[in-house]
């Protein structure tokens, strides 16, 4: 019963993973996939954030009122991606108990299989051995996914982190000089902050074009992939209909 209650608990946490995986991906085509002109409106917001504003502003208010917007977007992102990396630590861990029931189970079969007496019986045994190392290898590999999925999102997460800090950096250093406070001092903390953020920035877009021309590389792969069988199938017919051909001579 007890084993039973695991599966059902690990199955509700990989649905729950797999309902984030597709979430995360649909964001990301809806990313690429943006027409001119909201292409046009994300260009705009970028001018007027943090990392591409002049220093100093020519509209210091305005320009409070959008960074302050975008470190609550910013403080958001983060909390997500926190609560994602808990569903993750914790489906890795359902998965590090299920290795340990089963490479237990093997054992206990294994033991049983020594004391068998009827053919049969081994055969059975054998069996089960089998299709529970299948099921060990299955689940290692999946745990394997996850961990490789969760240090990439750690990486993420911690460049949020950095990134919503040193918004909420250049927010209290545009209240500062709003107020009028050492502004000399405050406009170089200005131009440090942002070229921190203009850095940020420039390592999303690599990253985002590395992954766009992988995704490509991969389109491209599936398409000669389904060309190569296409010629294949005809080839087997080809060769099925000379077969026939000959056949009817004889």
């Amino acid at each position: 019963v007890e084993l039973i209650e695991k599966k059902a608990q690990l199955e509700v946490n990989e649905n729950q993973f797999q309902q984030n995986v597709q979430k995360q991906l649909t964001s990301s085509n809806n990313q690429s996939d943006k027409t001119p002109t909201n292409q046009q409106k994300d260009i705009k917001k970028e001018e007027l954030s943090a990392s591409n504003t002049p220093i100093p502003p020519s509209n210091t208010k305005e320009l409070i009122d959008i960074v302050k917007k975008d470190a609550e977007e910013l403080k958001t992102e983060v909390q997500e991606m926190e609560n994602q990396n808990n569903q993750f630590k914790q489906v890795i861990q359902l998965k590090e108990q299920e290795i340990n029931d089963i490479k237990k189970n093997i054992q206990d079969t294994q033991n049983q299989l020594s004391n068998a007496e009827s053919t049969e019986e081994k055969e059975q045994l054998n069996q089960l051995i089998n299709d529970l190392k299948d099921k060990l290898k299955n689940t290692e590999e999946q745990k394997q996914f996850f961990e490789e999925y969760q240090k990439e999102l750690i990486t993420d997460l911690q460049n949020k982190k950095k990134e919503a800090e040193l918004n909420q950096q250049f927010l209290n250093a545009l209240q500062e000089l709003e107020s009028g406070k050492n502004n000399k001092a405050t406009l170089t903390k200005l131009e440090n902050l942002q070229k921190e953020l203009q850095n940020i920035e420039k390592q999303k877009r690599e990253k985002t074009d590395v992954l766009l021309t992988l995704n490509k590389q991969e389109k491209e792969k599936n398409e000669e992939l389904s060309k190569l069988k296409q010629q294949k199938n005809k080839t087997e017919q080809d060769i099925q209909l000379i077969q026939n051909e000959l056949s009817n001579l004889k």
